[in-house]
């Protein structure tokens, strides 16, 4: 009964943010939700800072009712050792999770302080592949972060974790699973995901990649496709239609078959 609910105002919230007087309503209300997220969790015995890694309310891209809250806490070094604190602070997320949907516990990550020290003097730990936390938007606690996060140098990109998990994975497993989302014609998710593995293999050529307030945006014209121009007139057109589709079954095999082919040619195979 609540998840359906839910999900009949999620899609009311999607369809109805393009109405500005609206669309300034669900933002605004985002914002607050988020800073109240960061003070309830910021005040979890052992927490000394709440992070926001990627999207932010107060950001053009960030889309009400689609994009949710990547969340880093920070412990510091004691209790980050302590079980009991962090299942205390895992309860607390989950609390909150069933209050404000736009929190995915999944995408939440712990570090230490310890651990995040180390990030700006080691070249093998960086955080995510094309985001350091000095990229990271504090919400509540004190800023902990130090120095300045060594870049991956093109060359070993290919080789990081990270690398192939937009093609490989989460592309392929959004492609071929039935969800809401497609069954409804709405394909931000596959259009973020594409472009999110253009931006990847981008870096790994050596071309920098563009992030306003630390954010990579949905702007494609920031974008080089090596040629792929079948895959940015997909994403153009998927942009100018606010990202809703007639034909979603057929979208999304084409935007899969040109995101292999823009893997294959980096790869030149």
């Amino acid at each position: 009964m609540r998840s359906t609910l839910l999900q009949k105002i999620r899609w009311s919230v999607i369809h109805t943010q393009e109405i500005p007087l609206l669309g300034t309503l669900y933002q605004k209300a985002s914002r607050v939700v988020t800073w109240q997220i960061g003070r309830k969790l910021a005040k979890v015995p052992g927490v000394e800072a709440v992070f926001l890694r990627h999207s932010r309310p107060d950001l053009p891209g960030f889309m009400v009712g689609h994009s949710d809250l990547d969340l880093t806490l920070v412990f510091n070094d004691e209790d980050a050792e302590n079980p009991e604190r962090i299942r205390t602070c895992h309860k607390e997320l989950e609390n909150l999770s069933y209050q404000y949907p736009i929190i995915q516990i999944q995408d939440t990550r712990f570090v230490s302080e310890r651990e995040l020290t180390q990030f700006p003097r080691k070249l093998s730990s960086p955080f995510e592949l094309l985001y350091q936390p000095e990229d990271w938007f504090l919400v509540a606690g004190r800023d902990v972060r130090s120095g300045v996060s060594h870049s991956i140098f093109p060359d070993y990109i290919p080789w990081h974790s990270e690398f192939n998990k937009w093609w490989d994975n989460i592309i392929q497993h959004h492609s071929f699973s039935e969800t809401r989302d497609l069954e409804k014609g709405f394909m931000r998710t596959l259009y973020r995901c594409a472009l999110k593995n253009q931006i990847t293999l981008q870096a790994a050529r050596g071309v920098s990649v563009t992030k306003s307030n630390g954010f990579i945006d949905d702007e494609v014209s920031t974008i080089s496709f090596n040629g792929n121009q079948d895959l940015k007139d997909a994403l153009v057109d998927l942009k100018k239609g606010n990202f809703w589709v007639k034909n979603p079954e057929e979208m999304k095999m084409r935007i899969l078959f040109l995101v292999f082919l823009s893997v294959r040619n980096f790869f030149n195979v």
